[in-house]
């Protein structure tokens, strides 16, 4: 599979072209704190606390998992779900903490796909062309295991059942809040054009390789300005890689 990362070399020169070099020289990508990625939306969520008919033996099941006595867990469920502020009062906070834990602590790279809107990421991420876009294989392998597609909603609703789910499950956690985005933002852009993959890591502000991946090329700006475009060549020149 080819992933693509575009850099903005329009402003702080000389620190993108830093990055660029430990890029080329190592082969390693920045994982950020997730606060840092570019929707401000994207840990916003509408949540639904109406009860549905699985509710109760969600809930219970939770409780039970946490040490409690099955029989009273089924009854003070079934007794919970009959008011939706005590349903969102036992989750609301629970799950916020889960959410800033894994925010605390999970580091993101974010990257194009083939299928992606390149132009319109030219212009988001990459200068509007006065920047560089680096092109790396990765294995197809990694799907699901470092690497993860972004899902985009139309609108970021999440039902009780799911957040109790939720609670019990990590993986959930991180799919709710590091794979999933708004379709479309608030003053209109489309986010899913850029159809996304993320690399997840287990600490955050580190640089990080992919398993088994290898930079294949770079595409430079037509923008950039000319000595900053010799530079760019010579970094390629000096570690080897094409210019496409």
């Amino acid at each position: 599979m080819r992933l693509y990362k575009y850099r903005d070399l329009s402003s702080k020169t000389d620190m993108g072209l830093q990055y660029l070099d430990d890029i080329l020289r190592t082969s390693n990508f920045w994982c950020s704190k997730p606060e840092n990625l570019n929707d401000e939306e994207e840990f916003i969520w509408a949540p639904n606390y109406a009860p549905s008919v699985d509710t109760p033996t969600i809930l219970a099941l939770h409780w039970i998992g946490q040490g409690r006595n099955c029989n009273d867990a089924f009854l003070a469920a079934m007794k919970v779900v009959q008011y939706p502020h005590l349903l969102e009062e036992i989750t609301k906070s629970t799950f916020q903490e889960m959410m800033n834990k894994c925010r605390n602590e999970v580091g993101i790279s974010c990257f194009a796909t083939d299928d992606s809107d390149h132009e319109l990421m030219w212009n988001r991420y990459g200068g509007d062309h006065a920047g560089v876009c680096i092109e790396l294989e990765v294995p197809n392998t990694l799907i699901g295991d470092q690497l993860y597609w972004v899902n985009y909603l139309i609108k970021k609703e999440i039902h009780i059942d799911i957040l109790l789910r939720a609670l019990d499950h990590a993986k959930e956690i991180y799919d709710l809040t590091f794979l999933t985005k708004n379709k479309i933002s608030r003053n209109g852009e489309d986010w899913s054009m850029e159809k996304e993959i993320r690399f997840v890591a287990k600490r955050q502000n580190i640089p990080v390789k992919i398993d088994g991946s290898r930079i294949t090329g770079i595409h430079i700006g037509y923008k950039l300005m000319e000595p900053v475009q010799k530079y760019i060549l010579g970094l390629l020149q000096k570690y080897s890689f094409p210019n496409s």
